[in-house]
């Protein structure tokens, strides 16, 4: 289990040296609190874990979590219950766990218990970390009232400097949220009827909270949080001055030779396998999605589509192609007779700058008018399919404009062009960024009425969205389940690696 796995709050809260620490986990059934309990125990390998449990058995620990098994030993797991027995095939495991497990009766022999094994570890030098799950059945155990208990218990933690962590099925406030250090609740959310997950640090005390909300998955039975989004560090423009030479991207095949890869292996799990030839494939993304995010995906698919040399064809209204050409995004993965060749770039004239676009010398900048729009795609598909014996021509195309201009006449336009891509070997990318309808109070809500209508013709249909500063993707068209894009950088390339981590 890795450190990255947990907010950095929580892990600078456990790794306090000088005095013990309390967190209360609230949440509902099936939330994941034993989960995330036992993720903690497995962190911090260097204390000594005692898990006390009131609805687990020893050996279903391990068999629904057997990344715990080195770190908790089979003593250390007691159950306060005793309402199961295991398998009697053998007598003598039957007296062994009668002999482990304990029923508490009262609070001062719960309490005395737990002092003789914390004790047992400190005169050996050994820190603790103790998990009770669940503090709601401990304390039904017993008809006193818990307040005075509570507080000794938590006083407890910090004079013998261990680490406890409370479970708790009731997430209303309690005495106990005033004594404990941290509390946090999870939640077992959902956004377009996928699962989404959300813990909620509602107290941490001495440690300064970056964020209040995050996200998190137990794929495989271990707890992860989603991190936050953060920009890439590289310096792009030293890289494009000369640090480093083009055209070394290596192509990326499809596992399916009738598809084509988007040039990650993780994105291409999304369109089952890769893209199909005369296709539309629709990318929804929400207006606060940061666009280097984005950048990142379209990026890779470009360059693995133009370094086998096919043909490909850029068009955005907002700004997007200016991230790949102009800030020299592809030049750092392709060379200059590569993106000549099997680029154009289209820019649409506007009076004023009608001179500067028709004087530019770079060949794959093409400048039109919207109105000639579809003669000139057409015109640039032939030019680069025969270019490259007729191998599909990429299109990244947003369709942004139809919620800034006359929409009747522009819709007419598109579907004359959804149409061709239908009859001819094009693999369209159309780009919905919803940022666009914000421009105009008097177009409130038009942006839905755009991806309604033109999502029925794309074969495939993806949405990114940004959840409390982390991205997620997922598949409308073919439908899958929400994705956390986990972006990995590191100082060997300037795009991150990329992984799909299932939010379940």
């Amino acid at each position: 289990m890795m450190i990255e796995n947990i907010p950095a709050e929580l892990y600078e809260a456990f790794s306090q040296k000088e005095i013990g620490y309390s967190i209360l986990i609230k949440g509902n059934a099936g939330v994941g609190k034993s989960t995330f309990a036992l993720s903690l125990l497995a962190i911090f390998a260097e204390f000594e874990p005692i898990y006390i449990s009131t609805r687990v058995a020893p050996r279903s620990v391990y068999s629904q979590f057997p990344w715990i098994k080195d770190q908790l030993k089979e003593e250390n797991i007691l159950d306060a219950t005793r309402t199961y027995l295991p398998p009697i095939g053998d007598p003598k495991e039957l007296k062994t766990h009668i002999l482990r497990t304990i029923r508490f009766s009262d609070t001062p022999e719960f309490l005395k218990i737990l002092y003789d094994k914390v004790e047992k570890n400190t005169s050996t030098g050994i820190n603790t970390i103790v998990v009770i799950d669940s503090w709601d059945a401990i304390t039904g155990l017993s008809g006193q009232k818990s307040e005075e208990w509570e507080t000794v218990l938590t006083e407890f933690v910090r004079q013998m400097n261990i680490k406890l962590i409370l479970i708790s099925e009731h997430t209303t406030n309690s005495f106990l949220d005033y004594t404990v250090d941290g509390i946090i609740t999870l939640k077992d959310n959902d956004t377009d009827d996928r699962i989404l997950r959300e813990m909620e640090i509602n107290k941490i005390r001495s440690i300064e909270r970056r964020q209040k909300r995050y996200y998190f998955t137990l794929y495989n039975n271990e707890f992860k949080y989603s991190k936050s989004y953060v920009e890439n560090r590289y310096d792009f423009n030293g890289l494009a001055n000369g640090n480093i030479s083009g055209g070394w991207w290596k192509p990326i095949e499809s596992n399916n030779r009738n598809l084509y890869s988007l040039g990650n292996t993780e994105i291409d799990k999304l369109y089952l396998g890769g893209l199909k030839s005369s296709s539309l494939n629709l990318w929804e993304i929400e207006s606060d999605v940061p666009l280097s995010a984005f950048s990142n995906i379209m990026i890779p698919l470009v360059c693995n589509f133009i370094s086998k040399g096919f043909g490909t064809i850029i068009y955005s209204i907002d700004g997007l192609n200016s991230r790949f050409i102009d800030k020299n995004k592809l030049f750092i993965h392709l060379n200059m007779e590569q993106i000549s060749k099997n680029v154009r770039y289209l820019v649409e004239e506007l009076p004023y700058e009608k001179k500067n676009i028709s004087a530019d010398i770079r060949p794959y900048v093409v400048p039109f008018s919207f109105k000639n729009f579809e003669n000139t795609f057409t015109d640039i598909y032939n030019e680069l399919a025969e270019k490259s014996s007729f191998k599909p021509v990429l299109s990244v195309v947003s369709y942004d404009f139809l919620t800034l201009k006359d929409s009747s006449f522009y819709s007419r336009e598109i579907h004359n062009h959804l149409k061709f891509v239908r009859n001819y070997n094009v693999i369209e990318i159309g780009i919905v960024n919803q940022m666009m309808g914000g421009l105009s109070q008097n177009r409130g809500g038009f942006e839905k009425d755009v991806i309604k209508e033109i999502s029925y013709f794309f074969d495939t249909h993806m949405k990114m969205v940004f959840r409390n500063n982390a991205i997620f993707v997922y598949g409308i068209k073919p439908y899958s389940g929400m994705y956390w894009l986990n972006f990995e950088y590191s100082r060997k390339s300037p795009l991150p690696n990329i992984k799909l981590v299932p939010m379940v």
